[in-house]
């Protein structure tokens, strides 16, 4: 596939996405209501203070050492795992250890209890960050395809899901967030079964290779914080709706801030 062919193919996918979130926006926000529609945003907050502040970036390390070439493409992919099982198993015991003050300090005025929401929510950590590897694997091994599928699967799974629950049931809030572990699960599944087993067998823990691929995204980090500290943050809420990972989570802390 041609660069031109692949840039359509990304364009053809975000038509799409377009149309699948506002019709999924409008729905839930009239299903929900103000205060449940507020009590969603805030449990997605959390995970958007997750990804931004315990996401290692090594995954965007994938791209760099398969165009070098220098790692088996099993041993890259395995290793990539095990960097975000535990990064995400850290971040979710940290957050059960401090749970009632976490809690307090996100729905300190809210009426009802959502502990239980918050603590189903915090499953998604780990699934986002192993769906994020095999993301930026399939774009390092040039398959937009099957990008676009994971990205389309996700979306599309957490649209229906989202609209026959909030439609068809009494659940309330549970709808979206089942919808929203539905979609990620269902893109992970997939992303994990495109993997090519041909070419890609399976890997081994490398110590030397898990500390490459760590001080790769900690000089990403590093970078995206130099850059975003030393430009003046724009206190407008669209950029925060249409940016898309891996930039999404960093602007919204910046910009929730900055509002």
């Amino acid at each position: 596939m041609s660069l031109a062919n692949k840039t359509f193919s990304i364009f053809k996918r975000d038509l799409v996405l377009l149309f699948t979130n506002l019709l999924t926006g409008i729905v839930v926000a009239r299903a929900l209501g103000p205060a449940s529609l507020g009590i969603w945003t805030v449990l997605a907050l959390v995970l958007a203070y997750s990804e931004a502040f315990g996401r290692t970036k090594a995954d965007l390390a994938a791209v760099y050492f398969l165009g070098k070439k220098t790692h088996h493409h099993g041993d890259l992919l395995f290793n990539l795992n095990v960097i975000a099982w535990c990064s995400s198993g850290l971040i979710i015991a940290l957050a059960l250890w401090q749970f009632d003050l976490i809690y307090e300090w996100l729905f300190k005025n809210a009426v009802g209890n959502y502990r239980l929401e918050l603590q189903a929510l915090l499953l998604q950590i780990p699934m986002q960050f192993l769906l994020l590897n095999y993301t930026y694997f399939h774009i390092a091994e040039e398959n937009v395809i099957i990008y676009n599928r994971i990205i389309l699967i996700k979306a599309c799974v957490n649209s229906v899901c989202s609209l026959l629950l909030l439609v068809c049931t009494s659940l309330g809030l549970w709808s979206v967030i089942f919808a929203t572990l539905f979609g990620t699960g269902s893109a992970l599944l997939y992303g994990w079964s495109a993997v090519d087993r041909n070419s890609c067998v399976r890997g081994r823990l490398n110590l030397p290779m898990c500390l490459a691929m760590l001080r790769y995204g900690a000089s990403f980090i590093l970078a995206i914080s130099l850059v975003s500290y030393s430009r003046p943050a724009p206190s407008c809420w669209p950029c925060i709706i249409f940016c898309q990972p891996p930039w999404d989570c960093w602007l919204k802390v910046k910009l929730w801030e900055d509002c």
